[in-house]
């Protein structure tokens, strides 16, 4: 063996393990094993807690502006929304299936939040809010929820409204509402 052929040999052993490299690559890019589009980098947990704000923020805006279209878009598509009565559990699609005639009208609702509080997941792509929210027909009521980050944004995955009722008061309405049979 000369000192050339040792040359090309080392040059020609670089290009095969870059073709091998890029072959593999190309193989497993087209069985789908690798993502479409790399995920979206890890927010830091104030930027994502102020990406929850947002959102539940533009979430009640859209209702109060009886805006459907972003209203609905903010849920995610199997999205659980509970009422205050017991038999308030719906998905997405029930939600918007009983409440689209207030949207159409141009009266849905408005919640005003106040003391909210967001909870991020390490990961980063799961936040946890509970809100007290005050509105003219009912007073004070409180939301919680998870939030969910999809390669679109935030998106609210859950959601319970309840009302607050102070524990003093709580043995007389727990027996109205067992008097009134729901």
């Amino acid at each position: 063996m000369n000192a050339s052929s040792h040359r090309c040999g080392a040059r020609c052993a670089r290009a095969l393990a870059l073709a091998l490299a890029l072959a593999l690559t190309a193989t497993v890019a087209a069985s789908g094993c690798l993502p479409a589009r790399p995920p979206p980098a890890r927010p830091t947990p104030a930027s994502a807690r102020a990406d929850v704000e947002r959102l539940l923020d533009e979430w009640h805006r859209a209702a109060a502006a009886a805006d459907a279209g972003r209203y609905w878009s903010l849920l995610e598509a199997d999205a659980v929304f509970i009422g205050t009565d017991a038999g308030e559990r719906w998905s997405r699609d029930e939600f918007e299936r009983l409440y689209r005639k207030h949207f159409e009208e141009g009266k849905a609702w408005t919640f005003v939040p106040r003391d909210r509080h967001v909870y991020v997941s390490d990961h980063g792509d799961l936040a946890w809010f509970d809100e007290r929210l005050d509105t003219e027909k009912l007073g004070e009521l409180r939301g919680s929820g998870v939030a969910h980050r999809t390669g679109e944004g935030w998106r609210i995955a859950h959601y319970v409204l309840s009302v607050p009722v102070p524990n003093a008061l709580l043995p007389e309405l727990v027996a109205k509402i067992a008097a009134h049979g729901d």
